[in-house]
């Protein structure tokens, strides 16, 4: 990838086995790989991820971002399907490097204000509490990227994200009304910059797995357009005054 980054860069980009001892600014990069899915030699991570720090020439952070590619698994020879990958990831990098900026963090997994509020066969066949913040870091192409760390106690911007209540089960129309509802506070260190309840319905979706998908995309791209001007106490999609941020 460091190959296809300083390619890409041009004269921007240059490899030093000690970066921090350069001059001039210094694009820090670490890379993490998914759990693997597959058997045998099909076997692969799931995802490859590279976060990187974009420093001035004291130190001081630019910008950072985050990517992932989820297209690593697969039977496609593995180093094949690595080359392919690095050189996407490295194309997105420079193109962010076009116009650097402070990154937003939010955790991989959703918490929950409640277990209970979320039917059993969601949890045990579904990526219910994954879903949302895997739409909202894609709709942001780097600049809101997932963290495993624990986002509550983590330094920055951080997007704090938590299920408040949700009815997620299949059989369309023919078992009622389905909703999620989520709590979202936008952190820059201890300070609040912005917070949220969203609530999305929907009749439709046979299974719950895809009524969870369908209603966890709506409230992304709500929160995605949100974030373009975030306000404090907002309501987003099927939210309004009456909606209580704590009860379902």
């Amino acid at each position: 990838m460091v190959k296809y980054l300083v390619k890409y860069g041009g004269n921007r980009v240059a490899v030093n086995p000690r970066p921090m001892e350069a001059q001039g600014q210094k694009l820090i990069l670490t890379a993490r790989l998914g759990p693997s899915v597959g058997e045998g030699e099909k076997a692969a991570p799931g995802w490859i991820e590279v976060r990187g720090t974009l420093l001035d020439e004291s130190g001081k952070p630019l910008g950072d971002f985050g990517f992932r590619d989820a297209r690593y698994s697969g039977s496609l020879h593995k180093c094949k399907r690595a080359i392919q990958l690095a050189e996407g990831l490295a194309d997105n990098i420079v193109s962010w490097l076009e116009e650097p900026t402070l990154g937003i963090r939010i955790a991989e997994t959703i918490s929950v204000l409640r277990e209970d509020s979320v039917d059993p066969e969601i949890r045990n066949s579904c990526p219910w509490n994954t879903e949302l913040p895997a739409y909202l870091s894609g709709m942001f192409s780097g600049n809101v990227y997932r963290v495993a760390e624990n986002i509550d106690t983590a330094r920055g911007k951080r997007l704090v994200l938590t299920i408040i209540d949700s009815r997620l089960l299949g059989g369309g129309i023919y078992t009622g009304s389905k909703w999620l509802k989520v709590s979202g506070s936008l952190m820059d260190d201890e300070r609040e910059i912005g917070s949220f309840i969203a609530l999305r319905h929907s009749f439709r979706g046979w299974t719950g797995c895809a009524i969870s998908d369908r209603l966890s995309y709506q409230v992304a791209y709500d929160i995605y357009n949100w974030m373009q001007s975030p306000t404090i106490n907002a309501r987003l999609g099927d939210a309004d005054a009456t909606t209580d941020p704590v009860q379902p």
